[in-house]
């Protein structure tokens, strides 16, 4: 029995020790919470500007879109909170693995950004950012790299006044008017996307309605002309476009909505000025921003 007491009561000091330095890490946890950050296993790829991006993940992932074939690249970022930074990352890292989505035909990339938070004791709060890139072609890849080219004086002549067209656009994008850009548009306006499907005038009113209805507010939208090829009363233009909002979406709500376009637009000229009749999305970089 007295040998029974003894294992029985050193068995106690042991638990007591273990609890004592049970309670003794978790304090220390949020004392020092840096010690007990996660630790990632990566591998490096470096950028032309000097940047270094530790890779988490590199491979195959599901389709942002039936059917299709994306490729995901994950970093562990620094940061979360600056939007600029996260878009410039995410811009080199499609760069860097362009030869791979263009040569094995990816019609999509989502450039992931994950960080730790927030350490609250033992335990990591992470968050993701996708940055999502879409291309309509393997040939489209380019585009993300493109610069304006030069044009002749005519084109240039040109250029200027459908700069004010899209000046009108911006406006009536920025103030959700739908009508007005309508109004721009001829009778037999169509729109492809990016996935192949294309929309009457009537299907984009529609469309652009929808998506204006789950923005609380427009915060930015500019077009700027890339290239110009005129077709007798006929303009062929390659455009960037650029656009922030507040989202109102009950899963997304205050977030902020952030894409850069690449798209071909065909402008006639008629008696009332310049009108588009066909835009072709050409590719896209969006993400969702938390501020």
């Amino acid at each position: 029995m007295t040998y029974l007491r003894s294992i029985l009561k050193w068995a106690g000091w042991g638990l007591l020790g273990v609890f004592l330095l049970g309670t003794g890490v978790v304090g220390l946890s949020f004392i020092v919470p840096s010690w007990f950050r996660p630790r990632f296993k990566t591998t490096e790829l470096r950028a032309p500007s000097g940047s270094v991006y530790k890779i988490m993940e590199r491979g195959p992932i599901q389709g942002i879109e039936a059917g299709s074939k994306t490729l995901g690249v994950q970093y562990l970022a620094d940061k979360l909170d600056d939007a600029a930074a996260l878009s410039g990352a995410a811009d080199e890292l499609e760069a860097l693995v362009r030869p791979e989505t263009q040569g094995l035909g990816y019609g999509s990339l989502v450039v992931m950004a994950y960080a730790v938070v927030e350490q609250k004791g033992l335990m990591a709060v992470s968050r993701t950012v996708d940055v999502v890139f879409q291309s309509a072609s393997r040939e489209e890849w380019d585009i993300f790299s493109s610069t304006q080219a030069l044009l002749s004086g005519k084109e240039a002549a040109s250029s200027r006044e459908l700069t004010a067209a899209y000046q009108t656009l911006d406006e009536a994008v920025r103030e959700k008017d739908a009508r007005a850009i309508w109004d721009m548009e001829t009778a037999d306006y169509t729109d492809k996307l990016i996935e192949g499907d294309s929309m009457t005038k009537e299907q984009d009113m529609t469309y652009m309605q929808k998506q204006f209805a789950q923005l609380s507010k427009v915060s930015a939208f500019k077009v700027n002309i890339e290239s110009l090829v005129l077709e007798g009363k006929k303009a062929v233009v390659t455009v960037k476009s650029g656009f922030s909002g507040v989202v109102n979406d009950e899963h997304r709500r205050d977030e902020i909505y952030y894409s850069d376009g690449w798209s071909r637009d065909i402008w006639k000229k008629t008696a009332a000025g310049w009108r588009i009749s066909a835009s072709e999305d050409l590719a896209s970089k969006s993400f969702f921003f938390k501020p």
